[in-house]
């Protein structure tokens, strides 16, 4: 690619000047507002002359900067596309939705947009009710770290049974799945809350989480990832039962660097290794991943709670 030239350097310092946001700024660039426009055609793109060594300097630098920011975007837009294409390939082998999460206990109805507007205000005060609230995304977070935990340990890839695997995982998870029961909800990949029919048929009750979740989890922690990927901090909140479009700095900056962790390239290998342990035969035919039985679990699972199907609004997930 060419350089710029000298002339082109001068229209970009021009442009520059005259669009910047700051009303003040635009005019302190042509030496006050006493005769701005005609101190505007004395600029060196209007005279023919060349731009000073620290005016090119500085449009140097800045143009380096957006070309660093634009490299980001580029990397961020290819992750992107990967997680949709996985997600788009996986959702014509399955009819089973995918997107769910299993809480501790019963969420309240949703709230209407008023509700959520003064709950905003509310929990960026502070105070004993917003420290309940956001027990919703220490919950989320306290998952995220057991999943990223067990997927680094390799344990999920020991000796190739699935039954094996399961077992390791509710040992990991114990402190996570202890109480008598459960609750499973859907998601709504588009907003990533747990989706409550008015017709009362959501959640569905685990009365053996110990059994039941540790086979869900390799599923449910897909769209764990896709909600650190897509929403960051306030996805988490929001999957595990927080209701806000974003929440309290104070709350970001608790969780930010697990969820930064689970977002990074490098830890999205061990993330995923809890669905990747596979079943063997004796001959050492692969038979059936860990992932895959976990979605013969739900299947089964909401056949049996669920005959009439999913209620409208979720997507299935993929990723």
């Amino acid at each position: 690619v060419s350089s710029p030239s000298d002339e082109q350097r001068c229209a970009a310092d021009l442009i520059r000047k005259l669009l910047d946001p700051s009303a003040a700024e635009r005019v302190a660039h042509f030496g006050g507002a006493d005769g701005a426009m005609m101190r505007v055609m004395e600029h060196p793109f209007f005279q023919g002359r060349d731009l000073d060594a620290a005016t090119l300097e500085e449009i140097k630098q800045q143009t380096a900067r957006i070309l660093e920011i634009g490299e980001e975007q580029r990397t961020e837009l290819a992750r992107t596309r990967e997680i949709l294409l996985k997600g788009i390939f996986e959702a014509t082998e399955v009819t089973t939705p995918t997107a769910f999460v299993v809480l501790r206990e019963k969420l309240p109805p949703p709230p209407t947009m008023r509700e959520r507007a003064e709950l905003q205000e509310l929990l960026a005060s502070g105070g004993e009710i917003a420290d309940q609230w956001k027990g919703h995304l220490d919950e989320g977070i306290e998952w995220l770290q057991g999943l990223r935990a067990f997927g680094s340990s390799g344990a999920a890839d020991s000796d190739g049974n699935s039954d094996s695997v399961f077992e390791k995982i509710r040992e990991a998870f114990s402190s996570l799945v202890s109480g008598p029961a459960m609750y499973l909800y859907l998601l709504d990949e588009l907003t990533g809350e747990p989706v409550i029919p008015a017709d009362g048929s959501y959640p569905i009750t685990i009365s053996t989480p110990a059994a039941l979740v540790p086979r869900l989890l390799p599923l449910m922690q897909v769209g764990m990832r896709a909600m650190c990927v897509y929403h960051g901090v306030s996805g988490v909140a929001r999957m595990f039962g927080c209701p806000l479009p974003a929440v309290p700095q104070s709350w970001r900056e608790g969780a930010q660097t697990t969820v930064e962790l689970l977002k990074q390239e490098s830890s999205a290998e061990a993330f995923g290794s809890v669905h990747r342990a596979a079943m063997r035969t004796d001959d050492g035919e692969q038979r059936v991943t860990v992932r895959g039985e976990s979605l013969r679990q739900l299947s089964g699972f909401l056949r049996e709670f669920d005959p009439a199907g999913a209620p409208a609004g979720p997507r299935r997930g993929g990723g």
